[in-house]
């Protein structure tokens, strides 16, 4: 089996109108391949980070130089497009209880939340009290990301009151080169790693911005960036003139929003890609929604669906709800798994007698029921099956979704690389707050 094997059949699209949208997709496709060749010199350049060896090899030595202070507890500070991509990729590998059983535990701030950030902050008195050693980075790629500088700035003065004197080498920071974070870093000797300046927030898991996290936490970062760049080679390779995952799932998205259906929900029948889920949900709504080139609001509605919990909360709505949504399943073989046994309370329920029940096969029997009930209800959905949970293969899926948003920005007439309206918010927040 292939890494990733899509289907589509069940679409409820004719292939006449999906291949006519991927054959328009083919001129972008060339545009996209040219970019390569201009590295970081163009809007595209988030295509060449997985092909940047180089910048791999400088992020491996300063994740050298990091593990040497052996951290006990990793702090990561960021928000947006400074963190889903790290948590989609940590999450996917490790599980949702990744800080079980690992040398060093990781926690996530994202947002501006008093308690957490006190509950956080004790956590760190009390590990730097009995002699552990914590680290933070701060992400941010403008610098100036008003809820990242709020939460460093807390967490940093409570490093401070341990190693007054050298509370720098416990810190990193990412962000664009010459941003008024970069030269605080300057001015205070503290180890930075920048982001080539074209690379938007959204588009850079296969950065700095997730690499050296992701080094640290111990995942093969080479591995996820070749299967990043088998995605880029599958998708742009001029000679391959058959359509890619991309191309195919950005025209089924986009015919269904020309039906008037604009809410896609990414159905994830394995619960480690919840992160994923969730940074999907940025790269979509980001990118797409906006007025287009005629001055029209356009954009698609991502949802985030996890199986089977959420036939126990939604399905009901899902299954005979309005006809509104266009759902993409994505399904994980277990590697692993666990049966019933003999003399169980699964015997007594079910009346069942000598018979050994297993989590995977139930897993994909309520899977397949599912579809089988949206096609009985004209639910129109594609499958994205994973041959395994691996550094390579969730490479190459976000990289396939990166660039499936980039062929629906063109479909739409957006431009997928801007996001002008999120300031909005942030002038008038500073403004509150007078600064």
């Amino acid at each position: 089996m292939n890494a990733i094997h899509f289907a589509y059949n069940t679409a409820l699209i004719p292939f006449d109108d999906i291949y006519k949208h991927a054959t328009y997709l083919m001129k972008n496709k060339k545009e996209m391949h040219n970019a390569l060749s201009e590295k970081y010199d163009t809007e595209y350049a988030s295509f060449y980070l997985p092909f940047d060896l180089p910048m791999h090899h400088d992020i491996q030595q300063v994740i050298n130089r990091i593990k040497i202070h052996k951290p006990d507890v990793y702090i990561i500070i960021g928000i947006g497009g400074s963190n889903l991509g790290t948590y989609a990729i940590h999450q996917a590998l490790f599980g949702t209880l990744y800080n079980e059983d690992q040398l060093c535990r990781v926690y996530y701030i994202d947002t501006l939340d008093a308690q957490m950030v006190s509950t956080v902050s004790f956590q760190i008195k009390k590990e730097l009290a009995v002699g552990n050693t914590i680290f933070l980075s701060c992400i941010s790629k403008s610098g100036t990301t008003l809820e990242t500088i709020i939460n460093f700035s807390v967490l940093s003065t409570t490093l401070k009151t341990y190693y007054p004197d050298t509370w720098q080498h416990y810190c990193i920071i990412i962000t664009d080169y010459q941003s008024p974070l970069w030269q605080f870093a300057q001015d205070n000797s503290i180890e930075t790693i920048t982001i080539p300046m074209l690379v938007g927030g959204r588009f850079s898991a296969f950065s700095s911005v997730g690499l050296f996290s992701l080094g640290l936490l111990g995942i093969d970062i080479h591995q996820l960036c070749a299967g990043a760049r088998d995605a880029i080679t599958n998708c742009l390779e001029p000679d391959n003139t058959s359509y890619s995952i991309s191309a195919i799932s950005a025209s089924i998205i986009y015919q269904h929003y020309l039906q008037d259906i604009h809410i896609h929900d990414t159905f994830l029948f394995a619960p480690n890609l919840a992160g994923f889920g969730a940074w999907y949900r940025q790269l979509c709504a980001e990118s797409l929604g906006k007025k287009n080139n005629h001055g029209k609001p356009v954009g698609i509605t991502p949802t985030i669906s996890i199986g089977s919990t959420d036939l126990h909360s939604i399905g009901q709505l899902y299954v005979a709800g309005p006809l509104n949504r266009l759902t993409t399943f994505i399904y994980v073989p277990s590697s692993s798994d666990i049966y019933t046994k003999p003399d169980t309370l699964f015997e007594y329920i079910f009346n069942k007698n000598d018979i050994k029940i297993s989590y995977t096969k139930t897993m994909q029997s309520i899977m397949q029921a599912t579809q089988e009930t949206y096609n009985h209800h004209n639910h129109s959905f594609m499958t994205l099956t994973l041959s395994n949970i691996s550094a390579y293969t969730i490479g190459m899926l976000m990289q396939y979704k990166m660039i499936e948003i980039l062929y629906l920005g063109y479909l739409l007439e957006v431009n997928p690389f801007d996001q002008p309206d999120v300031e909005e918010y942030k002038t008038k927040t500073r403004a509150l707050l007078d600064i």
